[in-house]
């Protein structure tokens, strides 16, 4: 610490000067005192005390100088406050720290005005006085190593899945080559859709009574004048109309387009064969089979044949019949 508040008897009222009358605005002053000093680029968390002992010194300058104090005056109130830190010990008190202030002053009498003189001691009992504890520690107790230390509970899976479920590389790259295409069908159908709807909107918004013609409402009607209301108007109804059959049209080819390039990608044979499309079949029309005219025949054949069994049958009962007298006399 004494090494410390040693080094800024570099300092004089000419440096004092050049570090707030400086025309580089580019570096603070803090910067600019460093350099005077010699005191290399540090991180305040790495040297706290320096870092205490860089900023008093900044602000005690700055108050000076707000005061209007001389640069001579400035320097001399600047080695006051150093001769206080110094003298600043282990359970110090606030009372030895005014004497010593007061010491300072009896040994340099005249060297500040009145005013200057209260401006003064208020910055003293201000930053040093109502901080005494603080530049207590700061300046003769080491700092004890800072061990930063973040718990963080990590989830890890239960077991890891097993290898045969990985994808190949040639799978892996099939598969992301065919989402990318997916993609790019899902963007071009809400594309679409889009200008569809704007498209549809134009038609239902078409103007009904054109400017054109209304420059005619007072001319006499003939066959030209007809034909040429009539044209312009099927133009004028047609241009819409036909822009949104292009666009379908486009966003349809583009469609087929990028179905050809999924259809070209090279399908790895893990996969095995690329399903087919499903194709509507044509509903059947044909009408409810009729008799065929030999199945017909069949059926005449077999109840001929059933008419012929029944009469065997007829003279078999007629045999079995006990024949009468009568018939037997004649």
């Amino acid at each position: 610490m004494a090494d410390m508040l040693d080094s800024l008897g570099v300092l004089n009222p000419e440096k004092l000067r050049k570090i707030f009358k400086s025309e580089d605005d580019t570096a603070s002053s803090k910067e600019k005192l460093m350099e005077e000093l010699g005191w290399s680029s540090f991180e305040d968390d790495d040297d706290l005390r320096r870092a205490a002992i860089l900023d008093f010194v900044d602000e005690t300058l700055k108050f000076a100088v707000e005061r209007g104090l001389s640069w001579p005056k400035s320097y001399q109130f600047l080695d006051i406050c150093v001769q206080i830190l110094k003298n600043i010990g282990t359970d110090v008190s606030q009372i030895e720290i005014v004497e010593v202030f007061k010491r300072i002053l009896f040994e340099n009498p005249g060297y500040f005005l009145v005013n200057e003189l209260k401006s003064l001691t208020d910055y003293v009992f201000v930053a040093i006085l109502q901080h005494i504890k603080l530049f207590e520690y700061v300046l003769n107790i080491d700092r004890e190593p800072l061990t930063i230390r973040l718990e963080r509970q990590i989830d890890t899976p239960e077991s890891a899945p097993p290898t045969s479920s990985g994808l190949t590389k040639k799978i892996f790259d099939y598969n992301e080559k065919v989402k990318l295409i997916e993609m790019r069908k899902a963007k071009l159908a809400l594309d679409s859709c889009e200008k569809e709807r704007a498209q549809s909107e134009k038609l239902r918004t078409h103007d009904e009574d054109p400017a054109e013609f209304k420059d005619l409402e007072s001319s006499t009607l003939n066959r030209e004048l007809i034909e040429q209301i009539v044209q312009e108007c099927m133009q004028e109804h047609g241009a819409p109309l036909k822009e949104l059959m292009t666009s379908q049209l486009n966003g349809l080819q583009e469609q087929l387009l990028l179905e050809l390039e999924k259809a070209e990608l090279p399908r790895p044979r893990e996969l095995g064969p690329r399903s087919p499309v499903p194709m509507r079949s044509p509903k059947s029309t044909r009408s409810p089979k009729s008799r065929s005219p030999k199945g017909s025949a069949k059926e005449k054949k077999g109840s001929a044949k059933e008419r012929k069994g029944s009469g065997k049958d007829k003279k078999t009962r007629d045999s079995s019949r006990p024949v009468s007298k009568t018939k037997l006399k004649k």
